[in-house]
Protein backbone atom coordinates (compact mmCIF):
# COMPACT_ATOMS: atom_id res chain seq x y z
CA UNK A 1 0.00 0.00 0.00
CA UNK A 2 2.80 2.41 0.63
CA UNK A 3 4.27 1.78 -2.70
CA UNK A 4 1.21 2.34 -4.16
CA UNK A 5 0.51 5.78 -2.40
CA UNK A 6 4.22 6.90 -3.78
CA UNK A 7 3.10 6.35 -6.89
CA UNK A 8 0.18 8.28 -6.77
CA UNK A 9 2.13 11.03 -5.06
CA UNK A 10 4.72 10.96 -7.81
CA UNK A 11 1.80 11.17 -10.48
CA UNK A 12 0.19 14.22 -8.49
CA UNK A 13 3.33 16.17 -8.42
CA UNK A 14 4.19 15.85 -11.92
CA UNK A 15 0.42 16.64 -12.79
CA UNK A 16 1.26 19.90 -11.13
CA UNK A 17 4.29 20.80 -12.74
CA UNK A 18 2.72 20.21 -16.12
CA UNK A 19 -0.56 22.77 -15.01
CA UNK A 20 1.90 25.11 -13.60
CA UNK A 21 4.00 25.20 -17.05
CA UNK A 22 1.08 24.96 -19.11
CA UNK A 23 -0.25 28.27 -16.92
CA UNK A 24 3.18 29.83 -17.63
CA UNK A 25 2.59 29.27 -21.17
CA UNK A 26 -0.68 30.85 -21.28
CA UNK A 27 1.08 33.32 -20.00
CA UNK A 28 4.18 34.21 -21.77
CA UNK A 29 1.48 33.96 -25.32
CA UNK A 30 -0.71 36.52 -24.17
CA UNK A 31 2.20 39.24 -22.55
CA UNK A 32 4.16 38.54 -26.10
CA UNK A 33 1.90 39.91 -28.36
CA UNK A 34 0.60 42.41 -26.18
CA UNK A 35 4.12 43.81 -25.92
CA UNK A 36 4.80 43.22 -29.85
CA UNK A 37 1.27 45.46 -30.59
CA UNK A 38 2.68 48.35 -27.98
CA UNK A 39 5.99 48.39 -29.60
CA UNK A 40 4.74 48.67 -33.33
CA UNK A 41 2.77 51.22 -32.24
CA UNK A 42 5.27 53.31 -30.58
CA UNK A 43 7.27 53.29 -33.89
CA UNK A 44 4.27 54.02 -36.18
CA UNK A 45 3.69 56.88 -33.68
CA UNK A 46 6.77 58.02 -33.87
CA UNK A 47 6.71 57.73 -38.00
CA UNK A 48 3.34 59.87 -38.02
CA UNK A 49 5.61 62.46 -36.02
CA UNK A 50 8.33 63.02 -38.28
CA UNK A 51 6.21 62.96 -41.34
CA UNK A 52 4.72 65.87 -39.76
CA UNK A 53 7.68 68.00 -39.35
CA UNK A 54 7.73 70.79 -41.83
CA UNK A 55 10.50 70.60 -44.39
CA UNK A 56 13.63 72.86 -44.24
CA UNK A 57 12.43 74.77 -47.45
CA UNK A 58 8.95 75.01 -46.30
CA UNK A 59 10.51 76.67 -42.88
CA UNK A 60 12.38 78.94 -45.04
CA UNK A 61 9.24 79.86 -47.26
CA UNK A 62 7.11 80.96 -43.98
CA UNK A 63 9.81 83.04 -42.46
CA UNK A 64 9.40 85.22 -45.36
CA UNK A 65 5.86 85.26 -44.79
CA UNK A 66 4.62 88.19 -42.99
CA UNK A 67 0.78 87.85 -41.83
CA UNK A 68 -1.16 91.27 -41.41
CA UNK A 69 -3.03 92.11 -38.54
CA UNK A 70 -6.67 91.29 -41.11
CA UNK A 71 -4.78 87.75 -41.35
CA UNK A 72 -3.99 88.02 -44.92
CA UNK A 73 -0.75 86.58 -46.00
CA UNK A 74 1.71 89.68 -47.70
CA UNK A 75 5.25 89.88 -48.00
CA UNK A 76 4.96 93.57 -47.66
CA UNK A 77 3.06 95.67 -45.04
CA UNK A 78 -0.37 96.70 -45.80
CA UNK A 79 0.71 100.68 -47.04
CA UNK A 80 1.66 102.13 -49.43
CA UNK A 81 5.45 102.26 -50.29
CA UNK A 82 7.92 104.25 -51.71
CA UNK A 83 9.95 102.71 -54.03
CA UNK A 84 13.04 104.98 -54.24
CA UNK A 85 13.84 105.17 -50.22
CA UNK A 86 11.28 102.56 -49.21
CA UNK A 87 9.52 104.87 -47.10
CA UNK A 88 5.74 104.06 -46.12
CA UNK A 89 2.76 106.35 -46.47
CA UNK A 90 -0.32 106.32 -45.52
CA UNK A 91 -2.98 108.48 -47.33
CA UNK A 92 -6.71 109.52 -46.64
CA UNK A 93 -9.34 111.68 -48.13
CA UNK A 94 -10.68 114.57 -46.00
CA UNK A 95 -14.27 115.18 -47.83
CA UNK A 96 -14.20 118.92 -46.37
CA UNK A 97 -13.59 121.88 -49.02
CA UNK A 98 -11.22 124.17 -47.26
CA UNK A 99 -8.49 126.62 -48.98
CA UNK A 100 -4.86 125.30 -49.86
CA UNK A 101 -3.35 126.72 -46.73
CA UNK A 102 -6.41 125.22 -44.23
CA UNK A 103 -5.83 121.83 -45.89
CA UNK A 104 -2.25 122.03 -45.06
CA UNK A 105 -2.04 123.00 -42.07
CA UNK A 106 -5.09 120.37 -41.27
CA UNK A 107 -2.75 118.01 -42.27
CA UNK A 108 -0.07 119.05 -40.14
CA UNK A 109 -2.04 119.43 -37.13
CA UNK A 110 -2.79 115.74 -37.43
CA UNK A 111 0.88 114.79 -37.76
CA UNK A 112 1.35 114.50 -41.83
CA UNK A 113 1.10 117.20 -44.61
CA UNK A 114 -0.60 117.11 -47.94
CA UNK A 115 -0.18 114.56 -50.09
CA UNK A 116 3.14 114.74 -52.42
CA UNK A 117 3.72 112.40 -55.26
CA UNK A 118 7.26 110.93 -56.06
CA UNK A 119 7.07 108.51 -58.32
CA UNK A 120 4.37 106.72 -60.75
CA UNK A 121 4.15 104.08 -57.96
CA UNK A 122 3.37 106.42 -55.12
CA UNK A 123 0.42 108.56 -57.04
CA UNK A 124 -1.20 105.24 -57.86
CA UNK A 125 -1.74 104.46 -54.08
CA UNK A 126 -3.14 108.12 -54.03
CA UNK A 127 -5.05 107.55 -57.05
CA UNK A 128 -6.22 104.05 -55.63
CA UNK A 129 -7.13 106.36 -52.12
CA UNK A 130 -9.09 108.99 -54.12
CA UNK A 131 -11.86 106.50 -56.01
CA UNK A 132 -13.20 106.07 -52.12
CA UNK A 133 -14.25 109.63 -52.69
CA UNK A 134 -17.34 111.28 -54.70
CA UNK A 135 -15.10 114.71 -54.86
CA UNK A 136 -13.74 116.20 -57.99
CA UNK A 137 -10.88 118.09 -56.61
CA UNK A 138 -8.25 117.34 -54.69
CA UNK A 139 -5.40 119.56 -52.77
CA UNK A 140 -2.14 118.32 -53.31
CA UNK A 141 0.89 119.35 -51.28
CA UNK A 142 3.16 121.71 -53.49
CA UNK A 143 3.06 125.60 -54.50
CA UNK A 144 4.61 128.09 -56.60
CA UNK A 145 7.95 129.50 -55.25
CA UNK A 146 9.35 132.82 -55.92
CA UNK A 147 10.99 131.54 -59.13
CA UNK A 148 8.35 130.63 -60.40
CA UNK A 149 8.79 126.59 -59.77
CA UNK A 150 6.29 124.86 -58.00
CA UNK A 151 7.75 122.33 -55.00
CA UNK A 152 6.83 119.93 -52.93
CA UNK A 153 5.71 120.72 -49.36
CA UNK A 154 8.57 119.00 -48.06
CA UNK A 155 10.73 121.19 -50.06
CA UNK A 156 11.52 118.51 -53.05
CA UNK A 157 11.62 119.45 -57.25
CA UNK A 158 8.35 117.75 -58.41
CA UNK A 159 10.11 114.92 -60.46
CA UNK A 160 6.87 113.39 -61.41
CA UNK A 161 3.91 115.35 -62.65
CA UNK A 162 0.57 114.60 -64.44
CA UNK A 163 -0.75 118.35 -65.57
CA UNK A 164 -3.61 118.36 -67.93
CA UNK A 165 -2.04 119.80 -71.40
CA UNK A 166 -1.40 123.50 -70.97
CA UNK A 167 -0.78 123.42 -67.27
CA UNK A 168 0.28 124.74 -65.32
CA UNK A 169 -0.26 128.23 -66.85
CA UNK A 170 -1.51 130.72 -63.67
CA UNK A 171 -3.79 132.10 -66.23
CA UNK A 172 -4.90 134.24 -63.61
CA UNK A 173 -1.95 135.73 -61.54
CA UNK A 174 -2.43 133.79 -58.45
CA UNK A 175 -2.72 130.51 -59.41
CA UNK A 176 -0.25 128.84 -56.86
CA UNK A 177 -1.25 126.06 -56.00
CA UNK A 178 -1.53 121.99 -56.78
CA UNK A 179 -4.95 120.40 -57.46
CA UNK A 180 -5.73 116.92 -58.80
CA UNK A 181 -8.95 117.42 -60.21
CA UNK A 182 -11.43 114.93 -62.96
CA UNK A 183 -11.46 115.94 -66.52
CA UNK A 184 -13.30 113.61 -69.05
CA UNK A 185 -12.85 110.72 -66.27
CA UNK A 186 -9.58 110.83 -65.47
CA UNK A 187 -7.75 112.59 -62.77
CA UNK A 188 -5.40 115.48 -64.24
CA UNK A 189 -2.77 118.67 -62.37
CA UNK A 190 -3.63 121.78 -62.43
CA UNK A 191 -2.70 125.37 -61.01
CA UNK A 192 -5.19 126.96 -59.02
CA UNK A 193 -5.84 130.06 -56.43
CA UNK A 194 -5.96 129.21 -52.59
CA UNK A 195 -9.88 129.67 -52.54
CA UNK A 196 -12.26 127.90 -54.88
CA UNK A 197 -15.05 128.67 -52.97
CA UNK A 198 -15.84 130.85 -55.80
CA UNK A 199 -15.63 127.81 -58.42
CA UNK A 200 -16.95 124.66 -56.71
CA UNK A 201 -19.30 123.95 -54.33
CA UNK A 202 -19.39 122.56 -50.77
CA UNK A 203 -19.75 119.03 -51.63
CA UNK A 204 -17.22 119.35 -54.71
CA UNK A 205 -12.98 120.17 -53.15
CA UNK A 206 -11.43 118.07 -51.02
CA UNK A 207 -8.00 117.01 -50.18
CA UNK A 208 -5.18 114.19 -49.31
CA UNK A 209 -3.49 114.21 -46.35
CA UNK A 210 -0.06 111.95 -46.09
CA UNK A 211 1.29 110.36 -43.31
CA UNK A 212 5.30 109.15 -43.39
CA UNK A 213 5.31 105.76 -41.44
Amino acid sequence: MEKGNTIWKVIAVILGVLIVLGAAGSVLLLVLPSGTVRAGSEKTEQTEIQASQPTEEETQMAAEIKVTSSGSESTKADTAGNAEDGEAHRYEIINERMTWAEAEAYCEAEGGHLATVGSEEEYAKILEAAGTTSRQVLWLGASRQSDGTFRWVDGEELSYTDWMTGEPNNETGDEDYLVMFIVNGEWVWSDVPNDLSTYYGENTVGFVCEWDE
